[in-house]
């Protein structure tokens, strides 16, 4: 064999090394964005729940608070500004992490939890505080999360319990609207 024949033939094998090269690094760098996609993921959905928890965790760590989003929730127009505007807080908070849980809900492990959080928030807007604050309030959000919102409010027959008619500590009584005001 001559010289040119074997410079022929150690190119071919290394086009062929260097094809298989090129093959094993597209599959490495696949496996690579499947994981961290994978991660990231699970990242987001832990962050979510996290989200959910810690909105929930502010009700628990200030009694006068808690009174002030219980009144909103059963007469919003009873409230002061300042008790408006923080109520207010709450449920743009509320609603702004459901939103943005929507966003992320291909995940199956998520569609629970944010038909649970979906509830949630259905269940805030049926009490009268809640429909009035989202009277004033619905323009500020994302068009599909209102939109899916609605859909809820609209089908009677599948809509959870307003939180004050399911759950008695969010009803007001005398003594209470008399100690908040």
């Amino acid at each position: 064999m001559d010289i040119q024949a074997t410079a022929q033939l150690l190119g071919n094998f290394g086009e062929f090394f260097g094809a298989i090269a090129v093959l094993v690094t597209l599959l490495y760098l696949g496996m690579q964005i499947r994981q961290n996609r994978e991660a990231i993921e699970i990242d987001s959905t832990r962050t979510i729940i996290q989200d959910f928890q810690s909105i929930w965790a502010t009700l628990g760590a200030d009694e006068k608070f808690t009174l002030i989003i219980r009144r909103a929730v059963n007469d919003w127009d009873n409230l002061s500004r300042n008790e408006q505007m923080r109520a207010h807080v709450f449920f743009v908070n509320l609603f702004t992490h459901y939103t943005s849980a929507i966003k992320l809900e291909a995940s199956a492990e998520l569609h629970e939890f944010i038909v649970a959080w979906e509830d949630n928030v259905v269940g805030l807007l049926r009490t009268p505080g809640g429909a009035k604050w989202y009277q004033t309030s619905q323009y500020l959000y994302d068009s599909e999360a209102v939109a899916r919102i609605n859909n809820r409010l609209s089908d009677v027959e599948a809509l959870p319990p307003a939180w004050n008619e399911l759950m008695g500590w969010w009803q007001i009584d005398e003594a209470e609207a008399q100690l908040s005001a």
